[in-house]
């Protein structure tokens, strides 16, 4: 890969590598300097073929955008905790599972997060069972140890340093690639295809093909997607991720 590329192109390059070498496509031969479509690539017999890539995520959902909501959460927390004397610690924190991106509109979510880590920090470690000590329970219950809105849990490492870092532990919030989000794909490239297809510079192109990048941490598995048809001008379309690939069409 010539090092002349950008980061946008970079990425793309990358999102299909383990396609293009079992294509047989050599990724430093193509010419990456093509914008519509991503790439061309000569074949021996000297056949160009332009390469549309486009990276695969869920409109309908907008996970990804919650995860970066908990990012800056935390970060915002890392700062307020500090202040109050906290460190030489990672925390990682469990969000409630009914947390939903309209949560960090409202303008205290940073706040409360770090009230209700600080609120973990210092109950955790006291018992739950009301029936082990009944008085102990009543109190804690009313200095809110057991009410919390967006924090389920956290987990402490311990570390050596001073620094105190607070992450979100995301497992649950991993984009889902469903049939419905590899078609509104399709529909959408099928649309630039026809612009493409009419450009002076793309005269020499033979065929074009489809590259659906899906992101490496996707729920779905490429092999668990049903069979479905597919309705394109695109000669072949396949649908990769860092593991595996499946030709559509």
């Amino acid at each position: 890969m010539r090092k002349s590329l950008s980061t946008k192109k970079k990425d793309e390059a990358e999102s299909v590598s383990l396609l293009f070498s079992s294509l047989h496509i050599d990724s430093n031969a193509c010419d990456w300097t093509s914008e519509r479509p991503d790439c061309k690539y000569t074949t021996p017999s000297g056949k160009v073929i332009g390469i549309e890539i486009v990276r695969c995520i869920n409109q309908d959902d907008e996970v990804l955008r919650m995860q970066n909501d908990l990012y800056k959460a935390c970060k915002f927390c890392e700062k307020d905790l500090r202040k109050s004397g906290f460190g030489n610690m990672i925390i990682w924190v469990v969000f409630r599972y009914s947390l939903h991106r309209s949560s960090a509109k409202d303008p205290d979510f940073c706040n409360i997060i770090s009230k209700e880590i600080a609120r973990h920090l210092i109950y955790d470690n006291y018992p739950r069972n009301k029936d082990a000590d009944k008085e102990l329970y009543k109190k804690l219950k009313k200095e809110g140890a057991f009410n919390y809105k967006y924090v389920e849990s956290i987990s402490i490492i311990t570390r050596r340093n001073d620094q105190l870092d607070i992450e979100p532990v995301l497992m649950y919030s991993l984009p889902i690639i469903t049939e419905a989000s590899v078609t509104q794909c399709i529909r959408a490239k099928n649309e630039k295809l026809k612009d493409y297809s009419k450009l002076p510079c793309n005269s020499n192109i033979s065929e074009f093909w489809l590259a659906i990048a899906i992101p490496w941490n996707a729920f779905t598995q490429i092999g668990n997607l049903p069979e479905f048809s597919v309705d394109s001008e695109y000669a072949h379309i396949f649908i990769t991720d860092p593991y595996e690939y499946k030709q559509l069409k």
